[in-house]
């Protein structure tokens, strides 16, 4: 250490000690009015250190280090409120935590116990935070230790079915919750999620949610939500450290670095500490728990000491209120060097959680005023006259401005409106035509400003569309989100595909492309969700949703096909043509709760493929389910003989897994009858040595001799379900013309990776991945030195007619693993769209090219959509943005298409309208259905024109 730094550090401990002596000293007090005694809320002297609960301290000795809940803790420290914890479940008998419990409940495991089965301290972590008891002598001080946790499992990790986190949200307002806080992602975003976010809202509930840790802008649900807090993190400049080994950071300059990897964007409200420490599972603690899931608990907590601090003085908050104060007295963070501005921006909103001006406002005249845009939604594409809706009130008169910028985070303003307050009810406040308004985001801005000065501030999103192509009447709003892909069939036989749509809200649409409207008997729903009874009499009917995609095809023998779809409830639907229910149907999968201490779900996350397995004339149902098993129905809903089968490798010690993988429908072995393969969540091996499975089984549902396979990957168990084992799906096609299929699959982390028939790994040079990984083609215009399969699926097909067969699926750069593991840093590193000669395993020469954002789990499309015989990749991802690449890596004209939303759905080609020529059918994350005109003739030989090649799902190509 140098003198001038060490000089430092001296100066700093006397700084410590004077304020510890000062007479009149508040540390000096007893709690709450001084500090906790608990040991690692002040564990050092330094007024930098970063061993001990930095994020709740105030500024000193020339250090800002957290959200001041020290001096928050005098007025209030969160007495009568109860906080929902919406998690994974908590370990009750921590000693921390012991007594702070208010009733929960299992939404999960369908109990009254919230305790985690598989040990996941996720649900603790967050307790600790929101919660632990302060001045006990052991461990950490909770931000609100005077309030009530109320433990409510939705899941068994961080990927949360929506229908469970509706049904929490409904629980924890109506047993007395007034914060719910919610360190998670959904799978989906229903109606019934929707719904019960505006009924807690308008309940006085205040919610809070982590922003995600994807190092994206891309839409999280119901981050995205107007009556929700999204969360984003900061953390001190020492993290990069901190993240290698605790002990080797112990001071810190700067606390207000952003985290690398937390989710930024328009819709972000505000920014707490990470990498902080906490309770643990097992009774211990953790030093530097981080990501946007440690960040909102902070938030949480901090809207308990609001509202109890206004219980005190006999005030009732709204919940839009307690919003207002949260953003309005957040620290504003404008370090440019960091990438802040002053005011709010895209990577810290409105700044820091800031607990002790928050509790401050809480005081007649002091209470903002409640700005609030409900329409347009956010990130609405707009391409026609629409209305601005919004709610100004306020404690005493209020006037409002209503300003439009362009972009998403604009320097400059107009102004559109204004006028003064409109009461608790939405009215409009101006007219806006998209037709006027150029191409891209827009954001519109309201601010509020009450007689005593306190101001309020909203801000929403939408999203202008100037496309020729794009057919009249789209986009269709869904009313929900899009998660699983269309699927293109005649089903009415009138010699025209119809557009085929599953969606998160729990219903099976069915398109003409002539008349935009649905069918005769269509839309067709789902079940109610099980046990969700008491939640549909607040919000309606619940229903757990799809998020795999339907398959259409002939499984009753009549003249027109059935449309088939798997649900997140755990039941195979099955309609006719005219949407009547087939007899037999719904079938549900064995398992009809959670077993193996949570590992297994009653859930099917897998999209159902249709093929002659009985060999009876008709098409036979096969789908993987979170049971782990693979079913193999038959048209009148009754299981095949031999099925299902267990897909566990129990040679390799049988690891109780989820399915998310789709299954294939291909030849293996050169018998002519079909084989199923699938891959699973399974994981075996130690980091960097790990691998997942795959799985292939003959109609009759026996093993093929050679597999399961082992795919190799880094870190294989990474993120779960999602990043878990196999979660691609397997692509089949005869790739060297033995008359067999080989299979192209990737574990996560892996690589694209390529396997004969008998289950031999078709290794490249030096026994790596058959498929290039490092390097680039000559004219490819990517960095990255080497790649990585991060969960994204793939497609097989040919670019021009009679030509060599390619490969195409999405891979990130590997420098992620870099970026990764430094969270004050800001580490480039670019999500590729890779593709390859499927003979050779050789980049194509302009490949990989770079995406704007992640892939995970679609799939390209391959078809023509220029008219020029050539086949275009046609691909998106969560940057919004729809890609048609040839393959010399350029793009015709009028492509890419902006939607504006997540494409986390494959998109389709084929003729939807009956004009001989192709359309492009896509949904996005937000819920929206594009349809585009192209100028190309239908066409599907030699392509893979939607996600599982064809509308039977059979994720196998043809020439």
């Amino acid at each position: 250490m140098s003198d001038r730094g060490l000089g430092a550090v001296l100066a700093a401990i006397g700084a410590a000690v004077a304020l510890v002596l000062l007479p009149g000293s508040s540390a000096a007090a007893g709690f709450p009015q001084g500090p906790p005694n608990d040991p690692l809320f002040d564990a050092s002297p330094l007024p930098n250190a970063t061993n001990e609960q930095w994020d709740l301290a105030s500024p000193a000795g020339g250090f800002d280090r957290g959200i001041s809940v020290d001096r928050a803790w005098p007025l209030t420290t969160g007495a009568g409120v109860t906080i929902a914890d919406l998690d994974v479940g908590v370990q009750l008998s921590h000693p921390d935590l012991t007594g702070r419990w208010a009733p929960g409940h299992d939404f999960y495991a369908r109990d009254s116990n919230p305790t985690s089965d598989t040990a996941n301290a996720h649900g603790t972590n967050v307790a600790g935070v929101l919660g632990a008891a302060a001045n006990n002598g052991i461990g950490v001080a909770g931000i609100a230790p005077s309030a009530r946790i109320m433990p409510l499992r939705t899941s068994d990790n961080i990927l949360h079915q929506g229908v469970r986190v509706a049904e929490g949200i409904v629980y924890a307002t109506d047993h007395g919750a007034r914060v719910i806080s919610m360190s998670l992602g959904t799978d989906s975003f229903g109606t019934a999620l929707r719904r019960a976010v505006r009924y807690a809202h308008r309940h006085g509930v205040v919610m809070a949610v982590a922003a995600g840790n994807e190092f994206h802008f891309h839409h999280h649900y119901p981050q995205v939500m107007d009556d929700v807090l999204a969360v984003g993190g900061i953390n001190p400049d020492t993290a990069n450290l901190a993240a290698r080994d605790p002990h080797l950071a112990q001071v810190a300059s700067n606390f207000t670095v952003h985290a690398s990897y937390a989710d930024y964007g328009p819709h972000l409200d505000v920014v707490a500490p990470t990498q902080v420490p906490t309770t643990d599972w097992g009774g211990g603690y953790r030093l530097t728990w981080d990501g946007t899931s440690a960040a909102t608990p902070h938030l949480a907590g901090t809207a308990a000491l609001v509202l109890a601090r206004a219980r005190a003085l006999g005030i009732r908050l709204s919940a839009g209120e307690v919003m207002q104060i949260i953003r309005m007295s957040a620290d504003d963070l404008a370090d440019p060097a960091q990438g802040y501005h002053q005011g709010w921006d895209l990577l810290s909103g409105w700044g820091r959680v800031n607990a002790f001006a928050a509790v401050s406002r809480v005081a007649p005249g002091r209470i903002p005023p409640v700005a609030d845009i409900v329409s347009p939604s956010w990130y609405r594409p707009e391409r026609g006259r629409f209305p601005v809706r919004a709610i100004v009130t306020g404690r005493s008169a209020t006037a409002w401005r209503l300003e439009l910028g362009r972009g998403d985070d604009p320097r400059s303003w107009r102004t559109l409106a204004h006028g003064t307050g409109t009461g608790p009810k939405a009215r409009r406040l101006a007219r806006l035509d998209a037709r006027r308004l150029a191409a891209g985001d827009w954001t519109l801005r309201l601010h509020a400003t009450d007689a005593h000065a306190n101001q309020g501030e909203d801000r929403d999103v939408f999203h202008v569309i100037h496309d020729r192509a794009l057919k009249r009447g789209y986009p269709k709003s869904l009313g929900t989100s899009g998660e699983a892909s269309p699927a293109l069939a005649d089903v009415n036989g009138d010699g025209v595909k119809d557009i085929v749509l599953a969606t998160a809200g729990g219903h099976v649409h069915v398109w003409s492309g002539r008349t935009r409207r649905e069918l005769p008997g269509w839309p067709r729903s789902m079940l109610p969700a099980p046990g969700s009874k008491a939640a549909a009499r607040r919000i309606g009917t619940v229903r757990a949703g799809f998020v795999g995609s339907p398959a259409v095809g002939d499984v009753a023998g009549g003249p027109r096909p059935e449309v088939i779809a798997a649900g997140l409830d755990g039941r195979v639907y099955a309609w006719s043509s005219r949407g009547r229910r087939l007899r037999g149907f719904p079938f549900h999968i064995r398992l009809r709760r959670p077993a193996e201490k949570g590992r297994l779900d009653a859930a099917i996350y897998a999209t159902p493929a249709l093929a002659h397995l009985s060999r009876h004339g008709k098409l036979d149902i096969v789908f993987g389910a979170a049971d782990q098993r693979i079913y193999a129905l038959k048209g009148n809903g009754r299981l095949l003989p031999g099925w299902p089968v267990l897909a566990r490798d129990t040679a390799s010690g049988g690891d109780p897994e989820k399915i998310l993988s789709s299954p294939a429908i291909g030849d293996l072995n050169g018998d002519g009858s079909p084989d199923v393969v699938e891959g699973t969540a399974e994981t075996y091996g130690t980091t960097p040595n790990q691998s997942g499975r795959v799985y292939a089984f003959s109609a009759k549902g026996k093993r093929l001799p050679g597999w399961p396979v082992a795919v190799p990957g880094i870190a294989v168990n990474s993120i779960p379900l999602a990043g878990q084992g196999v979660p691609d799906s397997p692509d089949l096609a005869d790739v060297n013309g033995d008359g067999r299929d080989e299979v192209a699959v990737a574990s996560f982390t892996g690589e694209p990776e390529l396997f004969a028939g008998d289950g031999t790994r078709l290794s490249g040079a030096g026994g790596q991945s058959r498929f290039q990984y490092t390097g680039t083609g000559p004219g490819s215009p990517a960095t990255a030195p080497s790649v990585l399969a991060l969960g994204a699926n793939a497609a097989f097909g040919r670019t021009s007619p009679g030509g060599p067969l390619r490969l195409f699926g999405g891979v990130v750069d590997s420098r992620i693993a870099l970026a990764q593991s430094s969270p004050a840093t800001k580490v480039a590193f670019e999500h590729l769209l890779g593709g390859w000669d499927a003979a050779s395993g050789s980049w194509l020469p302009s490949f990989p090219i770079p995406m704007e954002g992640w892939q995970i789990p679609s799939a390209p499309a391959i078809a023509d959509v220029d008219g020029d015989g050539h086949a275009e990749v046609v691909a998106g991802s969560s940057g919004d943005v729809l890609h048609a690449f040839r393959e010399d890596g350029s793009e015709p004209r009028g492509w890419p298409k902006d939607t504006g939303g997540w494409l986390l759905a494959s998109p389709a080609v084929g003729d939807v309208d009956g004009d001989g020529k192709a359309e492009v059918v896509a949904v996005t994350r937000d819920g929206f259905l594009y349809v585009w005109d192209t100028p190309a003739r239908a066409r599907a030989r030699g392509g893979w024109p939607s996600f599982r090649h064809d509308a039977r799902n059979t994720g196998k190509w043809v020439p």
